[in-house]
């Protein structure tokens, strides 16, 4: 007997073969045994006379196959899950039938089904995209296969969206196309967070260029951009201090201080930093400045770069000096005058 072979044998195996020999109506299904670990196909049926209640079982032992579906049930769940973590839908086109199918989350927000044929897809993509679009699917060949394509497409509510296509055509033997297997994702959000960084970009853009005082952006002790501004103030052109380093046009006195500052922003001691500071011209003569300069970071928090705003103060400085010693004159009991080198009197006190 069954429980002979296997003693401890299920109880709804026995009741399954019971019914059948007492019924005589046969029965196919597919059922695991704990007890043996295995899937079974099974077979039962009655045979001979009825009063015997005898009955045949045939069985296979389908368990490979049985792991081979739930593994690809789940590797679908993963495929599915990731899918729609990273807001993407697939599609398979088949051309013979000029008929699409998608999954996926995303088709509900296109105002479109599971299946349907494609020319309702193509009718709502962006008229000054659609041409290109079709353009490169109908290209596909044996040899180039595969697209990548973004696009505008009108949803459901009449919005326009962007979308990113990544396809691939199969082809037969005979190298006419077979299906095209596809990801679309909605990249939507990403185009306006690009848009609004090249609206912000050239907002910054044009502040630098135009700015009444002299801008740099730097990094590793070069410049990486200067505006017109900074240029004037130091006397080079463009091209010649992007040639150079900060050090080959900035006072020697005053390199330390330089340098001090930039490794204090580094290492966060500080988030800005501002001091005066002297740069050579061309002709050896130095600039007096005033530098306010801050760090720009990477999105891990590593110095990335550093933008600096640079004002001449050299008139004022001037005109300081020239205060200060007045002041010094008025307040001596002495005569005190001052000559140009013509030996003309310009200031008595």
């Amino acid at each position: 007997t069954a429980l002979e072979l296997v003693p401890d044998l299920e109880p709804h195996w026995i009741e399954i073969y019971g019914k059948v020999a007492l019924t005589g109506e046969s029965i196919r299904f597919e059922q695991r045994s704990d007890v043996m670990g295995r899937w079974f196909d099974v077979f039962a049926f009655r045979i001979g006379d009825p009063e015997a209640r005898r009955f045949g079982i045939l069985f296979s032992d389908i368990t490979a196959r049985k792991y081979a579906e739930i593994e690809i049930r789940a590797s679908e769940e993963r495929l599915r899950l990731a899918l729609q973590a990273a807001n993407m839908d697939a599609f398979v086109y088949d051309p013979r039938a000029d008929h699409v199918r998608r999954s996926g989350s995303l088709w509900p927000v296109l105002g479109l089904g599971e299946e349907g044929p494609p020319a309702e897809y193509f009718d709502r993509i962006h008229p000054d995209d659609r041409d290109r679009f079709l353009a490169i699917v109908h290209g596909l060949t044996p040899a180039n296969p595969a697209y990548t394509f973004e696009y505008r497409f009108r949803g459901a509510d009449g919005a326009w969206l962007w979308l990113s296509d990544h396809a691939e055509m199969h082809f037969r033997p005979d190298r006419s196309p077979h299906y095209l297997n596809g990801i679309c994702t909605d990249i939507t959000e990403r185009k306006r967070t690009e848009d609004s960084l090249r609206k912000s970009e050239a907002r910054f853009r044009a502040t630098f260029e135009n700015a009444a005082v002299g801008m740099q952006i730097s990094a590793d002790g070069r410049w990486l951009s200067v505006n017109d501004r900074f240029c004037e103030i130091v006397g080079y052109s463009r091209d010649e201090i992007l040639a150079n380093s900060i050090a080959d046009i900035t006072h020697p006195d005053d390199l330390q201080k330089d340098i001090a500052s930039i490794r204090a922003l580094a290492a966060g001691l500080i988030d800005r930093d501002s001091f005066e500071k002297r740069y050579l011209r061309p002709d050896g003569s130095a600039v007096r400045v005033n530098l306010t300069r801050s760090l720009v970071r990477t999105a891990d928090g590593e110095p990335d770069y550093l933008i600096s705003i640079i004002e001449d103060i050299t008139a004022r400085r001037h005109y300081q000096s020239e205060l200060e010693f007045q002041k010094y004159a008025l307040d001596q009991a002495s005569l005190v005058a001052i000559t140009d080198a013509k030996g003309t009197i310009t200031y008595v006190n």
